[in-house]
C-alpha cells in the first residue's frame, strides 16, 4: 500500500526526534527527584514541607517535561499519518493531549497548592492541624485520582495505540511497537489500580516506576529512530506493510 498526501520532511523528523529525546531525559530526571513513597497524609505534608524551595520548581520541571512528551507523541503520530488504520493515530493523539491536560492540572495542585498547605500544616498548632487535616487529606486523594487518570491515559492508552499503529508500519522497528504495547498494557493496569485503590508500595512505587521506565525507553527509542531517519534522507516516507 503506497503513502498518499504530503510526506514528512527531514526537518520535522529531526524536531520530533529531539522532542522525544529531550522530553524523555527531563522526565526521567524530574521523576528521580520526586518521591514515590506510600505515605499517609501527615508524613506526606511533612515531606513536602521539608523539601524546601525545591518542591515548586521540581513540579514546574515535570510540567515542562509533560508538554515536551505530548509534542513528541504528536510528532510520532505525524510519522504514522499514512498507516492503514489512521483512527488509531487520531485516538492516540487525543489521548496524549488529554493526558497532558490532566497532568498540568495535577502539577498545579501538587506543585503549588500542596506546598503552601504543607507549610501551613507543619507550622500550625494542634488545633490548626486538626482543622487543616481534612483539607490535606482531600488534596492527597485528589492527587492520587488525577495521577491514576494521567497514568492510564498517557502510558495505558496513548502509548499502546501509537504502538499498534507502529506495528502496521515499516518506519519503526517492530521491537519498539511491541515494547509500547507491552508497557502500555501494564501502564493501563497501573493507572486503573491507582485510581481504584489509591496508594500502595506495589502500585505507586514498583509498578509505577517499572512501566514508566519502559514507556520512556519506548519514547526515547522512537525519537532516536526519527533523528536517524532525518540524517539518512531529506524525506522519509511512511511505508505501510501490506
Amino acid at each position: 500500500m503506497s503513502a498518499s498526501g504530503s510526506k514528512i520532511t527531514a526537518r520535522e523528523l529531526k524536531l520530533g526526534g529531539w522532542l522525544a529525546i529531550g522530553g524523555t531525559v527531563l522526565s526521567v530526571v524530574v521523576n528521580m527527584l520526586h518521591p514515590h513513597q506510600d505515605v499517609p497524609t501527615e508524613p506526606f505534608m511533612k515531606e513536602v514541607h521539608e523539601s524546601g524551595n525545591l518542591w515548586i520548581p521540581l513540579h514546574l520541571g515535570i510540567s515542562i517535561a509533560v508538554v515536551l512528551d505530548m509534542f513528541a507523541m504528536l510528532a510520532i503520530g505525524r510519522t504514522l499519518k499514512h498507516v492503514d488504520r489512521p483512527d488509531l493515530v487520531r485516538y492516540a493523539n487525543g489521548s496524549a493531549i488529554l493526558s497532558a491536560a490532566v497532568m498540568i492540572v495535577l502539577m498545579g495542585v501538587d506543585g503549588f497548592t500542596t506546598k503552601h498547605i504543607a507549610d501551613f500544616y507543619v507550622a500550625a498548632d494542634e488545633a490548626g492541624k486538626a482543622a487543616a487535616y481534612p483539607v490535606a487529606y482531600l488534596i492527597l486523594l485528589l492527587l492520587l485520582a488525577m495521577l491514576g487518570l494521567w497514568y492510564a491515559l498517557f502510558f495505558g492508552v496513548a502509548m499502546p495505540l501509537y504502538s499498534l499503529a507502529m506495528l502496521r508500519d515499516a518506519f519503526y522497528p517492530r521491537w519498539i511497537g511491541m515494547l509500547g504495547v507491552t508497557a502500555g498494557l501494564g501502564g493501563l493496569v497501573t493507572g486503573c489500580l491507582i485510581y481504584l485503590l489509591g496508594s500502595s508500595f506495589l502500585v505507586t512505587t514498583l509498578m509505577f516506576l517499572l512501566f514508566s521506565m519502559l514507556g520512556f525507553v519506548w519514547l526515547f527509542a522512537a525519537g532516536v529512530r526519527q533523528v536517524r531517519a532525518a540524517a539518512e534522507s531529506p524525506v522519509a516516507p511512511s511505508a505501510v506493510r501490506g
